[in-house]
């Protein structure tokens, strides 16, 4: 199916060429980059976008290089392309598109970059939007406003905003919200004290999720990462190793480094609730590895959590270094919640 969509779009950036047709040209040529990953195309695209002198195409062309450089966990690159692509349809009254831009880009890569506060800024800029313009899929994507509390520990404002908007997503069917909104919602649930609650919202999601044509492996992944979570939490751990293991599949085959390091963490976890220490420890290494390569530091911090508490059974030395360690990143980046977790994990070493 990728291949013919593929094929269609080379087809269609031969016709635009062929008839002087810049403007579409542009928008294929970008489309086709950011699908196979090439960022030659996407950068000659925006040349082309910049000589043409069509606002609208070159916020198109911004656009989609600032997804594909945040796919990849660039974020400073791709935060300038979100702030530019903002830019651009509010000059151009194009108020919906300022809008999906603000959440999608400002909201999101800020957050996925630590920067929790910023992102909360574009989270509280798209609600104003979201209640101007009045329109339904605005409104159900203030849901994703729960990322950066969960990222922040904000258990209770994450299920706030979440159970806000989530049924306006489940009522039009925006895909992407009811996934990712309810991974938060999920997760926020387990950190709070009640599994069975997420168990409910993540299991409801994860079916709708198996059945949709708009799902994603990038938009199931942390899904199941939750899912992986809420078995955990009730002691099923050869289930919770087996949703870990799908997560990691559906995370390769989104090519997102960010899912990929934190499937690697949910993996470590239940390999190590199965007692499988020989799996977990190089799960939790991957996942290291991947999340420092990208800065991302909200998944930074918890990863050297997790993996620290794992190793305080054999290296008591190392398991405080890791989750001295995490205290450091949640610090820096105002995550308080996790920031105590963190500290409370420390704690109890000195009791």
């Amino acid at each position: 199916m990728v291949r013919r969509g593929i094929d269609h779009l080379d087809r269609a950036i031969e016709s635009a060429a062929r008839r002087g047709d810049v403007g579409r040209l542009v928008r294929m040529q970008a489309s086709k980059g950011f699908i196979v990953g090439t960022e030659v195309l996407l950068k000659e695209a925006l040349v082309r976008a910049e000589d043409l002198g069509d606002p609208l195409t070159l916020a198109w062309a911004v656009e989609r290089y600032g997804q594909y450089l945040g796919q990849r966990g660039r974020w400073d690159e791709t935060l300038v392309q979100a702030r530019r692509a903002i830019a651009i349809y509010a000059e151009q009254g194009a108020s919906y598109q300022q809008a999906m831009n603000v959440t999608g880009g400002g909201r999101c890569y800020s957050a996925r970059g630590g920067r929790l506060d910023d992102s909360l800024r574009y989270a509280a800029q798209f609600r104003e939007m979201a209640a101007d313009l009045g329109e339904a899929p605005l409104l159900a994507w203030r849901a994703m406003e729960a990322e950066p509390y969960v990222y922040k520990g904000a258990w209770v404002e994450a299920i706030r905003v979440a159970e806000e908007s989530l049924p306006i997503a489940w009522q039009i069917g925006e895909t992407n919200v009811i996934l990712f909104a309810s991974a938060w919602l999920g997760l926020a649930h387990l950190k709070v004290g009640n599994p069975a609650e997420a168990r409910r919202v993540v299991d409801g999601a994860i079916e709708y999720g198996q059945t949709s044509r708009d799902s994603t492996p990038f938009a199931l992944t942390y899904l199941t990462i939750a899912a992986a979570l809420t078995r955990l939490a009730e002691g099923a751990a050869e289930a919770a190793l087996e949703q870990a293991r799908r997560a990691l599949d559906y995370a390769d085959r989104s090519r997102f480094p960010l899912e990929q390091g934190a499937a690697q963490r949910a993996l470590g976890q239940a390999y190590a609730a199965t007692g499988n220490r020989s799996g977990a420890d190089p799960a939790f290494r991957a996942s290291l590895a991947i999340l420092d390569n990208i800065c991302c530091r909200p998944e930074v911090g918890q990863t050297l959590l997790a993996y620290g508490r794992f190793r305080l059974d054999e290296d008591p030395a190392e398991g405080r270094v890791l989750i001295e360690g995490s205290c450091a990143v949640f610090e820096e980046i105002g995550a308080d919640g996790w920031l105590g977790e963190a500290r409370s994990a420390l704690s109890m070493l000195s009791s």
